[in-house]
């Protein structure tokens, strides 16, 4: 896999991540949620939350790793 297309999958699941976030937020601050009967659709909410929060952290670490990859190419060439 060519350098530049893994920084761009990590990108792409960092910006999916935040997307994906930023919809469930909104999802857990509509005015029905709270006051749901029934607790599920709330814990549904913050599990999926937490697994874009999962997906940003690994796409993090996906940015991280090229960004060390190129860098130590850099110092190879100097």
């Amino acid at each position: 896999m060519k350098i530049d297309n893994a920084m761009q999958l990590g990108l792409l699941g960092l910006n999916r991540s935040l997307a994906g976030m930023r919809d469930t937020a909104g999802q857990i601050a509509g005015t029905g949620q709270l006051q749901a009967e029934s607790p599920a659709g709330l814990a549904g909410a913050l599990v999926e939350l937490k697994t874009y929060e999962l997906q940003g952290q690994a796409s993090a670490q996906v940015v991280k790793t090229v960004d060390e990859m190129i860098g130590s190419l850099f110092d190879d060439q100097a």
